[in-house]
Formats: structure tokens, C-alpha cells, sequence
């Protein structure tokens, strides 16, 4: 689930990512938000209630996008949280053996 503005440069690298994660992975539901809709900045700032911290560029929420994945919630958007989204979409989408 992705909370963005749909204008800030870590916002749409974040969104071109996902759709090229989306594609390598076409079972993969990704859930967009808008932050600048009333009911998509209330129902993210319930999610953030829930957490204590967020990990990435900011660990009290403070950039956009916001990423939640796997009970993990991520802040802002580089290579640091793209590795280690890849990461956990590639545990989730490994075959069962």
C-alpha cells in the first residue's frame, strides 16, 4: 500500500518502481493512496497510528511516499527502501518448495 502526493519526485519514483516491480510480479496488488484526498490522508494517518516509527529517509513519517508492506512501514523513497522492498517482495513471491 503506497501513500503519495502523485508530484513529488520521491512520490513518482517510488510509483515507477512499483509498476516496474508490478510487471516482474503481475500477482502483486499494490493499493495506491492520495495524501491530498481527504479520505486517503485519514485513512493514512490511522495507519500511522499504529506504528511506532517508520523506516527509510525518515523514521517519524515525515516524507512521502509511504510504503506499507508486510507489517513495515517505509518513509520517503531511495535505494536504500527500494532494496529492501525488493527484498521483501521477493520472499513473499518466492515459489513454496
Amino acid at each position: 500500500m503506497i501513500f503519495h502526493n502523485g508530484m513529488g519526485s520521491m512520490c513518482l519514483d517510488a510509483l515507477d518502481w512499483l509498476a516496474d516491480v508490478q510487471s516482474a510480479h503481475p500477482d502483486l496488488v499494490i493499493e495506491e493512496h492520495l495524501t491530498t484526498d481527504s479520505a486517503g490522508l485519514a485513512y493514512f494517518q490511522e495507519l500511522t497510528a499504529q506504528y511506532e516509527q517508520s523506516q527509510g529517509v525518515s523514521t517519524s513519517f515525515g516524507y512521502l511516499p509511504v510504503i506499507f508492506f508486510q507489517g513495515q512501514a517505509f518513509s520517503g523513497f531511495n535505494d536504500q527502501v527500494q532494496q529492501a522492498l525488493a527484498g521483501l517482495i521477493d520472499e513473499v513471491s518466492a515459489p513454496l518448495s
